[in-house]
């Protein structure tokens, strides 16, 4: 645990913002000093008390009565074990994983080995992106991980998103003797597909702390084809922050999928649009691209159409995931942009870019002066221009993403590295691809790479 500077300092901060009114700005200031990494929340009793009584005061200002009476709780009874777990699950349910990983590790302190609370804790820490503590938690407790399925499915699951292959196969090996049930069977069998990934792309993939595309298919069983240039290797690992998106990078995705169904010998009869302005757009340039006809996916039963199925970004869907979570012959579930820093219940066989923020070409936005395929058109002008959303029909604009020339998807700063190309050579590891049958796996939060964010 790392000391929290200033305490006092940013304690006058918070509540000088508390009285201004700007309650937002409050908890943004203090919400560091509780969370987990902070020595506050396993600390002395006093300065735990104190810290959650002006959370407390924070919370207050948000109107929910029944949350703020269980941090008043902790507050006033900073030892009591059950109020401890009682807040720390709430807060789980309201993602505030950092604070919920703090509340749940001082009643883990005080109550050691408690199951619920562990497995409380790991979820937590997992939450918070912070699966080496996990595992580090789980260490302490041989006797759960040795003898209960969940807490050694829990180790080989958070040493995998570590990047540790190898204690991750130790322990998926005592998950067969420790299964009680089918959903245990279940849980095994997404360690035991995960290790099977590693496995098949360990040849050609460093599967390092920088390789986000091999780990993003050991993960999730699919294809990431752009790596961001912008922060590469560090602090970004390949994931965009926020995204001026371009006519460019859609049409580079579109190709590299090209590449993919070419390499696959797929024969996919149509191009399925998925609902939504911006995946219309995509669908109908893929149709140009792929010289196949564009239909609308059918939203409430599917299709086992031999297929490319096309969204812009899968996160911003509105729609019954049900009908795509199942592998079929022949289909391909594509999104050009997935955010990664939250989780969704089906991972794409295929998406170009990875992104916390992301605006479409065609939105309205603040930008600085770039034409359509992010090119400076004055530069000697860094001042941002609002642009108007682009209202024009979704067939005109897919014709404009389809005639542009492919060109280098950015220029690469002095002192950085070009992130690595998608190679013939990673899609021969692979075997068959896409699935023709079993279900979507999901796309994770968590991952080995870690990148920079936005909080």
């Amino acid at each position: 645990m790392s000391e929290t500077p200033n305490y006092e300092q940013i304690k006058s901060e918070t509540l000088a913002a508390l009285g201004a009114g700007e309650n937002d700005v409050a908890f943004r200031n203090f919400r560091h000093c509780i969370e987990f990494g902070s020595d506050i929340p396993t600390g002395k009793s006093k300065v735990f008390a104190d810290a959650f009584a002006l959370f407390t005061r924070i919370t207050e200002q948000f109107g929910d009565d029944d949350f703020t009476n269980r941090v008043r709780f902790v507050a006033q009874n900073p030892n009591d074990v059950q109020g401890l777990y009682d807040l720390g699950f709430g807060l789980y349910e309201e993602s505030q994983f950092g604070i919920a990983a703090g509340v749940l590790a001082r009643a883990d302190k005080l109550a050691p080995a408690e199951p619920q609370i562990v497995s409380e804790l790991v979820c937590a820490l997992e939450g918070f992106n912070d699966c080496h503590s996990a595992v580090e938690v789980l260490r302490r407790y041989p006797k759960l991980t040795g003898k209960q399925f969940l807490f050694a499915y829990l180790m080989a699951f958070n040493c995998l998103m570590s990047g540790d292959v190898a204690s991750a196969v130790e322990f998926a090996s005592t998950l067969p003797k420790l299964a009680e049930d089918d959903d245990h069977e279940i849980m095994a069998q997404r360690i035991y597909d995960f290790l099977a990934r590693a496995q098949k792309v360990g040849g050609v993939c460093e599967l390092d702390e920088n390789d986000l595309r091999g780990w993003n298919y050991v993960t999730t069983g699919g294809i990431l084809t752009m790596l961001s240039p912008y922060g590469y290797p560090e602090p970004m690992r390949g994931r965009f922050a926020y995204l001026q998106d371009t006519y460019q990078n859609i049409r580079i995705g579109l190709e590299s999928l090209k590449m993919i169904v070419q390499h696959n010998r797929m024969k996919p009869l149509c191009i399925f649009a998925l609902p939504g302005r911006n995946s219309q757009i995509v669908a109908a340039a893929a149709s140009l691209v792929f010289d196949l006809p564009l239909e609308q996916w059918p939203v409430e039963d599917g299709s086992e159409k031999p297929s490319i199925i096309v969204g812009y970004d899968f996160g911003e869907l509105e729609l019954d995931l049900e009908p795509l979570s199942v592998h079929r012959s022949n289909q391909l579930l594509f999104s050009h942009a997935l955010q990664w820093t939250f989780g969704l219940p089906i991972a794409p066989d295929v998406v170009t870019l990875q992104h916390q923020t992301i605006v479409a070409p065609w939105e309205a936005e603040r930008r600085i002066n770039e034409d359509e395929v992010g090119r400076r058109v004055n530069e000697d002008s860094t001042e941002p221009v609002q642009t108007e959303a682009d209202d024009r029909a979704s067939e005109l604009i897919a014709k404009e993403i389809a005639a542009v020339e492919i060109t280098s998807s950015a220029e690469i700063a002095e002192g950085e590295e070009a992130p690595p190309e998608l190679t013939a050579s990673f899609l021969d590891v692979l075997g068959t691809f896409p699935r023709d049958s079993g279900t979507r796996q999901q796309a994770w939060p968590n991952s080995p790479v870690k990148s920079a964010r936005f909080v």
